[in-house]
């Protein structure tokens, strides 16, 4: 939907079009843009805020300074977390709210090539599962019972849509689907390319107690966490591992499979090792997926890399 902190829906910013979405929604929308994700961190810590909800996310496993967020979402007076799963979020959640999965709903998915998948619910919500929009309806009559809301239909939320982002289109390219399609955004021009050279980024010098970089970041067989609760893709992606140049594996007498030690200033972890010659001399991968991991021990604000050291477990 183009929504994140510093935008309005449709990366709309707050100063431009703050007035539309108020008259849209009938409620006064801030002029200022919202806190990310470590603002809100910081928020916590400062005792600014005293509950959060967490909705379909695990900002435990994903962030960075592991300990520090334990120690703020522990702070909080109130937590609830909105998921299909008992995360570790969850586990320190005053409520869990039990979503329904894509199976258990209708709506439809936007690919990151602008495609819009539509799907009808295929089975009935297991136990106390209900959609998002379920959800989220049922708590705001909880909370302004003087003005309650009827369930929107699919059809009106999406016609919402595509009437405020300026993303999405009326019609659809599935047969007998009254849902929007995303908007061709890609603009052509007949004047050639221009192209210049960028200058190097300086590097700092190596630190000799954390000699090698490591990256932190997704592979191709996994999407977040959810996907490792999945048998199929956990049967070609089954487990996490730090990837290490052969070359830096055979000075410090590291051989594949063996469990290796990585720490940085923030953290250390165990991974087994895996030798690939795609990741350069010097340099560390460790996907970001896997819970057990504990890989956000290891960064330190919103960087994805981290000077590290590496030593056999």
């Amino acid at each position: 939907m183009g929504v994140c902190p510093e935008y309005l829906p449709g990366y709309h910013t707050y100063e431009h079009m703050a007035a539309k979405f108020s008259t849209a929604w009938n409620a006064a929308v801030p002029a200022a843009s919202g806190k990310d994700l470590f603002q809100i961190v910081e928020g916590i810590e400062k005792g600014e805020i005293k509950a959060l909800y967490v909705m379909g996310s695990d900002p435990l496993h994903f962030m960075p300074e592991r300990t520090r967020v334990m120690n703020a979402l522990q702070k909080l007076e109130l937590l609830v977390v909105q998921d299909l799963f008992l995360t570790e979020t969850a586990k320190l959640a005053t409520v869990v709210l039990p979503a329904a999965t894509a199976a258990e709903k209708a709506g439809s998915f936007t690919s990151i090539d602008n495609r819009v998948q539509c799907f009808g619910r295929a089975v009935a919500p297991a136990g106390d599962a209900r959609s998002d929009a379920e959800i989220l309806t049922k708590l705001y009559t909880l909370v302004a019972p003087v003005t309650p809301i009827a369930p929107l239909a699919a059809e009106e939320l999406h016609h919402e849509i595509s009437a405020l982002t300026g993303l999405y289109t009326e019609t659809c390219d599935h047969d007998g689907c009254r849902m929007g399609r995303v908007k061709n955004r890609v603009a052509f021009s007949d004047k050639p390319a221009a192209f210049a050279v960028l200058a190097p980024r300086a590097v700092a010098a190596a630190d000799a107690a954390c000699p090698f970089s490591l990256t932190v970041g997704p592979v191709l067989h996994h999407n977040g966490t959810y996907t490792t609760w999945s048998e199929n893709n956990l049967s070609v992606a089954g487990q996490c591992y730090v990837e290490i140049n052969p070359a830096d594996a055979a000075t410090a007498g590291i051989t594949a499979g063996t469990f290796v030690r990585i720490s940085s200033a923030a953290g250390s972890v165990s991974l087994p090792a895996r030798l690939s010659g795609t990741v350069q001399a010097g340099a560390l991968f460790v996907p970001a997926h896997f819970r057990e991991s504990q890989a956000g021990l290891l960064l330190k604000g919103a960087a994805g890399s981290v000077a590290v050291k590496l030593e056999k477990a």
